[in-house]
């Protein structure tokens, strides 16, 4: 409906939720044990004396649909999976390139570059329908678009990993356009929240940790 009404209700919303979703199996069992809540990202791990911040370049591999759940993969055709895989690479590659050097795909990794491994386990668009008809009620969409990833980061050419992270997100009110029009639209909301973990996984690998242990 109009934004004079949406508004308020937006203000009631959070930003986004961020939760914690059942590991998908694309990390190992210890690193699912060894991972806590951190700054960047519902569940974190970075090995002791580890420091992503020295790395001059980066690498992004290509996105791991395979670790999906069975009714994300259900839903999705081959070009949503597509859309969806170049999406978030676009993003990790827009918001880590600001301070890296990001590698092409043909590009083979230095000891200068921290390779990056994504893997989406979960995607579930708006109900578009039932957002429909609720905003016609009550002037609010009531699902929203969310997805889930875990990632690891290792050094070099033939790097051990040093870093995990993990997380589900939703996003409902990061912005009056995503309120209003992403609860209509499949992917918009899907799309924001990439760009919400593009922006914490560079904070991440920027921390300067100088004196941390790990």
């Amino acid at each position: 409906m109009c934004a004079a009404r949406c508004l308020p209700l937006l203000a009631l919303l959070p930003a986004a939720c961020a939760s914690i979703r059942a590991p998908a199996g694309f990390l190992d069992h210890l690193s699912y044990a060894s991972m806590k809540e951190g700054p960047s990202f519902k569940r974190e791990h970075l090995e002791p004396k580890a420091d992503p911040s020295k790395y001059v370049k980066v690498k992004i591999e290509p996105v791991d649909l395979s670790f999906l759940d069975d009714k994300s993969q259900a839903k999705l055709s081959r070009q949503e999976k597509d859309r969806l895989r170049a999406s978030f690479e676009a993003a990790l590659k827009a918001q880590l390139g600001e301070k890296h050097r990001v590698l092409d795909a043909g590009e083979n990794p230095d000891e200068e570059t921290l390779v990056i491994t994504p893997a989406l386990i979960y995607l579930r668009s708006p109900h578009r329908a039932l957002n429909a008809l609720t905003t016609l009620a009550l002037f609010l969409p009531v699902t929203f678009g969310a997805a889930a990833f875990e990632a690891k980061m290792r050094a070099g050419p033939a790097g051990k990993d040093m870093a995990q992270v993990a997380e589900q997100r939703c996003s409902w009110g990061d912005d009056l356009k995503t309120f209003l029009v992403g609860p209509f639209t499949k992917f918009s909301q899907i799309e924001v929240v990439f760009r919400k973990w593009a922006l914490h996984l560079k904070e991440f690998v920027e921390k300067d940790r100088a004196g941390a242990s790990g």
